[in-house]
């Protein structure tokens, strides 16, 4: 996904038909490509009508015998749709054939625009291998070190897997320019390779998602120099954390936060007005569980518990890599009595679960959950015509909204 998050990028997946299914449905979600709706244009083998993750479709045999020459062949079909980049992923029962990939990609004359991953990525997390792949692609580019451009910046860890990215990006962009802070590229969310290259000429690199882009800003610090800025207070999921991200950025710049905190406060009025005039429901001390990556699960117990003044029973991790905010989190738990939700599995009933939009739908199909509230991956389950992103106010007025509904 996240070479098909890149418009201009291809990924060839060598491997068996069956790895791609799924993989199709969740790049026509995520990242839909309009330009590529015809399906006569790629009627043609390893497409086969739908333009996204070619195939070579490794058969039993090709374990046996080897799947080099057609690789190679799939790689010269492919390759004449001419786009600016082709990966070639290898699914991890592939990965044993011993087809010579960097071969293949010579034989078929694609040194100049194709590369492949010597690794398959099954071992770590979605965001570690999503991570892993755009660093990749940037130290593929290998783009010469230019001088930086002042109060410009690169959103990191925001991916097409993310609830509702592109409003996200809308949000915080928009914030971000109230302070006169632009943007130049965001790295796994509909960015185009000659955007990869500008990246580099950003003053700093702003990390929303941690997870998702680790090795990404290690490599833009190493290579180019670019400082990573990111926030104690994880994601800026709520009020309170998108107020601490927007103060982080400011200081770092030497920039009033005013004008962005001022957007914020904006819609904490609204929310305001629309909590003291509901009637019936009533969050109050109500118990909720939550099931994410660390950067979300921190900022939102915290956020619920003080501003909701709901509780929290069950609060399970998905991606502690942080052992600093791990500690904070445990340290906020501990404050308020509620250690031992740290890791506890949800109970047989709650007010609201927030976590992946499968598995929130499901609960609350179930009846074990009164609100399941969708704010992360996969949630192919869902489809949203307007804008709910999990970060930024909009975020965080999309969160009330799903719990008070």
């Amino acid at each position: 996904m996240a070479i098909e998050s890149i418009d201009g990028a291809r990924a060839l997946l060598h491997g068996p038909g069956g790895c791609r299914k799924n993989a199709l449905a969740l790049a026509s979600k995520s990242f839909s490509r309009p330009k590529e709706r015809n399906p006569e244009e790629f009627m043609k083998p390893y497409f086969y009508g739908n333009p996204r993750f070619p195939c070579t479709y490794v058969e039993a045999d090709d374990y046996v015998m080897g799947a080099q020459k057609k690789l190679i062949d799939a790689l010269k079909t492919v390759g004449s749709v001419n786009d600016e980049l082709l990966v070639v992923i290898c699914s991890s029962g592939a990965s044993i054939i011993g087809d010579d990939i960097s071969g293949a990609i010579k034989e078929a004359g694609l040194e100049d625009r194709c590369f492949s991953f010597d690794k398959t990525m099954e071992a770590g997390t979605v965001g570690e291998g999503f991570d892993r792949t755009i660093e990749s692609v940037i130290e593929w580019q290998n783009a010469a070190k230019v001088p930086k451009k002042d109060k410009t910046v690169n959103l990191l860890g925001i991916s097409v897997l993310m609830k509702d990215w592109r409003s996200a990006v809308k949000d915080l962009k928009h914030l971000l320019e109230l302070m006169g802070i632009g943007v130049l590229c965001i790295p796994g969310a509909g960015c185009t390779l000659s955007d990869l290259k500008e990246s580099v000429a950003a003053s700093a690199n702003l990390v929303v998602y941690p997870e998702y882009c680790r090795a990404t800003a290690a490599c833009y610090e190493k290579e180019h120099g670019i400082p990573a800025i990111v926030s104690e207070d994880g994601m800026p999921v709520g009020f309170d954390a998108t107020e601490s991200w927007i103060k982080k950025v400011a200081a770092h710049f030497g920039v009033s936060p005013d004008p962005a905190l001022s957007a914020v406060n904006e819609q904490r009025r609204r929310a305001a007005i629309c909590l003291m005039s509901s009637r019936g429901f009533s969050a109050e001390g109500e118990e909720f569980a939550v099931r994410a990556d660390l950067s979300i699960a921190y900022p939102l117990v915290k956020w619920l518990y003080s501003y909701l003044s709901m509780v929290p029973t069950s609060v399970i991790v998905t991606d502690s890599g942080d052992a600093a905010m791990m500690s904070r989190l445990e340290a906020f738990l501990d404050k308020i009595g509620c250690r031992d939700s740290l890791g506890a599995p949800m109970p047989l009933y709650v007010k609201a679960f927030l976590g992946d939009g499968n598995s929130t739908q499901i609960e609350e199909i179930k009846g074990n959950v009164y609100r399941g509230v969708d704010i992360c991956h996969p949630s192919i389950m869902r489809t949203d015509f307007i804008s709910k992103p999990i970060v930024g106010p909009t975020g965080a007025l999309y969160i009330l909204d799903e719990i008070m509904r």
